[in-house]
Order: C-alpha cells, then structure tokens, then sequence
C-alpha cells in the first residue's frame, strides 16, 4: 500500500504545504493503530448483532495471532516511516527507495 500511496504524490500541489497534507494520511493511520493497540477488548456480541467495535476488524486483518499488541508492532513502524519518509523526504528519489525498499521486505 505504501508504493500505491508515493504514486498518488503527483496529485499534491507544489506547494510547501503538501508534504504536511500528504503526510496526514498516515499519520491517521497512526492514530487508528495505535487506538487498536491501546483499545480494552471489546464485550462478546450478541449472536446476529451488529459488531460495534472496529478495531476489532483491524486487529484480526494485520496481526497474526489476534492480539491487540501487535498493532503497535510491525504495522505501526511500517507506518511510522511512511510518514517520516513522507514529510521529510517529499517527492525525492531517497524516499522513493526507502518506501519501496520497505514495502518489498514487507511481503
């Protein structure tokens, strides 16, 4: 995801503001993250009910063994240097490679 989102970078203006607007899209995923790690799990549903507590859903999707913990693991780093690689390295050709380099050790 991190590659698809460097190619959106062109859509940004020029501006000296678009890295820091660019840069908010990971930083919400931080914040996302980093709830789902903190979060109490939530309280079994009733059968048929709909679940309440998405993080939840973003638990089960990036951790491999289901605990909460490993929000705050592999996929909050990952996201981490997006952002960093994001505001500080805005459209140059290091931060392209530490993106990528990242997201190929990724898979």
């Amino acid at each position: 995801s991190a590659p698809l989102f460097m190619l959106c970078w062109p859509l940004f203006s020029p501006a000296p503001s678009a890295p820091i607007l660019a840069g908010a899209v990971p930083l919400l995923q931080i914040i996302r993250l980093y709830r789902a790690g903190r979060a109490q799990p939530a309280q079994p549903t009733p059968v048929g009910a709909a679940e309440a507590d998405d993080t939840a859903d973003l638990v089960k999707a990036i951790s491999r063994s289901g605990s909460r913990s490993e929000a705050l693991g592999g996929p909050f780093l990952y996201t981490l240097v997006l952002l960093v690689a994001t505001v500080l390295g805005w459209r140059s050709p290091a931060a392209a490679v530490a993106i990528c380099q990242m997201a190929v050790g990724d898979g």
